[in-house]
């Protein structure tokens, strides 16, 4: 079975009672290897990815005995139970130096061999268990991050290195609408917390008077309305993850109790006097150019670097266009599946005119815009006329107009602060284009040429206003 929890080994060398248990423990949640003498048992216990072995005590060619005895020459041997007709207290004991976990005296009860399968396996397998689980996590959590492109493939990398590491506190740049959430839940799922909480909290969503109660929590009459204690988020992912999601929201008087407790893992309730500690694995995400925040004293420094020792940037949908019809396509699935829409996908003229947009809104609004799409589609397929592009005021707006719109006129610029900003405007707009210009248009190009990081690229051109697709 795909999804089998363990992989048994049943060997015995009488068919019925063999298919009969095999045929038992598959409907049971196993995936079960069978072999009907000593010599193959010995080949799968020695070859074969065995988490547990049930083995009848004779098996024709030889005994159970004999055949631990050659599965330990060459691997070391997985836990085992063995079935005998033959209860004599002496065989007993020496299975039992051999390291067999239980010893089984036919006829047996069905309930009760399985009920002592899975004890042994509780007992002895739960690392394991619990490994495989957090695998298969981590498989479906990097399956739903959908592209083809380089970039993809690269963050796939990046979020298993990031999972992997035994780091505290991790950190995620990139636009809003990149799928921050998405990439953190895919490092909590591919790491050794996947079978603890992964709790996500929103720093903008919250007034500033109460994120100290949200993050701590708050003993009884700690403020109006506090009529019982309540614990924190913190407490409630102690052994996971918590995601702080646009922590370059927080105030200042906030930072500076959140990095109390990242250099220490210690806090106390409001209006607590205990304090307590937790294991909890800090992934901060932004927007925002926490750098330039810091650099403008909006965030503190000491934060910043406690926060971005470890990062990665998730690149924006218009650096990876050759993702776009893989998750038009994606979203368009779902999405009809959802609303019980016939939609089967998209027509080459939607996806042509899809990937000329430059999703200022990265994923989510190409989702929601797929999303749209099959609610007015009047077929099976989504056509270019289905696809409305929600275009930003300034996305119409010649070079010219941009790049004019972007700069102060001399007069009137009295300081040299103020003069000295105007000319680093212009020269930053009038080389932007010229190097647009150079390269058609082709931002990823253009970034290349002059040694910055596409992102980087982006953020110089939505400062100036400039579009590129007017080139």
């Amino acid at each position: 079975m795909k999804n089998a929890l363990l992989t048994l080994l049943i060997a015995d060398d009488d068919q019925n009672t063999r298919d009969y248990l095999a045929e038992y423990f598959k409907k049971n949640g196993f995936e079960v290897l069978v072999a009907c003498n000593g010599a193959e048992a010995i080949r799968l216990g020695s070859t074969a990815a065995v988490d547990l072995m049930l083995l009848d005590y004779q098996l024709g060619d030889c005994d159970a005995k004999q055949v631990l005895a050659a599965i330990a020459s060459k691997r070391t041997l997985a836990p085992t139970l063995i079935m005998t007709a033959y209860g004599e207290v002496d065989i007993a004991v020496a299975f039992m130096k051999l390291g067999v976990k239980d010893f089984i005296v036919k006829p047996f009860e069905i309930g009760d061999i399985c009920a002592r399968v899975r004890h042994v396996a509780d007992l002895l397998k739960l690392p394991t268990l619990l490994k495989r689980r957090s695998q298969q996590q981590g498989r479906e959590a990097l399956d739903k991050i959908v592209g083809v492109s380089s970039a993809i493939e690269q963050l796939k990398r990046d979020i298993v290195d990031m999972a992997l590491t035994p780091a505290k506190t991790l950190f995620i740049a990139g636009e809003s609408g990149t799928g921050k959430e998405l990439v953190a839940r895919a490092i909590h799922d591919c790491s050794a917390r996947a079978q603890g909480p992964f709790v996500a909290l929103n720093c903008g969503a919250i007034p500033e008077n109460l994120f100290e109660s949200e993050l701590f929590g708050h003993e009884k009459g700690a403020f109006t309305g506090a009529e019982g204690a309540k614990p924190g988020l913190i407490e409630v992912s102690n052994q996971g993850t918590l995601f702080l999601d646009e922590i370059g929201d927080l105030s200042l008087p906030v930072q500076v109790k959140l990095l109390r407790f990242l250099e220490e893992r210690r806090f106390r309730r409001v209006s607590g006097t205990q304090e307590q500690s937790v294991d909890v694995r800090v992934v901060a995400a932004t927007s925002r150019d926490l750098f330039q925040m810091m650099l403008a004293e909006k965030f503190r420094k000491d934060l910043y670097y406690r926060i971005c020792g470890i990062q990665i940037e998730i690149s924006t949908l218009r650096e990876r266009p050759d993702d776009i019809a893989e998750l038009a396509a994606h979203f368009a699935r779902s999405i009809a599946s959802e609303f019980q829409k016939p939609v089967q996908g998209l027509s080459a003229d939607a996806l042509r005119k899809l990937q000329g947009y430059s999703f200022p809104g990265n994923v989510r609004e190409l989702k929601n815009m797929i999303e749209n799409a099959v609610v007015f589609a009047k077929g099976t397929v989504i056509t270019a006329d289905d696809i409305r592009l929600l275009e930003n005021p300034h996305s119409g707006s010649s070079v010219s107009d941009s790049s004019a719109a972007g700069l102060l006129p001399l007069q009137g610029l009295t300081t040299f602060q103020d003069a000295k900003a105007h000319a680093v405007r212009q020269f930053e707009t009038q080389f932007l284009l010229k190097q647009l210009e150079k390269y058609g248009g082709r931002v990823s190009q253009a970034a290349q040429a002059i040694n910055v990081l596409p992102s980087v690229m982006f953020r110089m051109l939505k400062k100036h206003n400039i579009d590129a697709r007017a080139l």
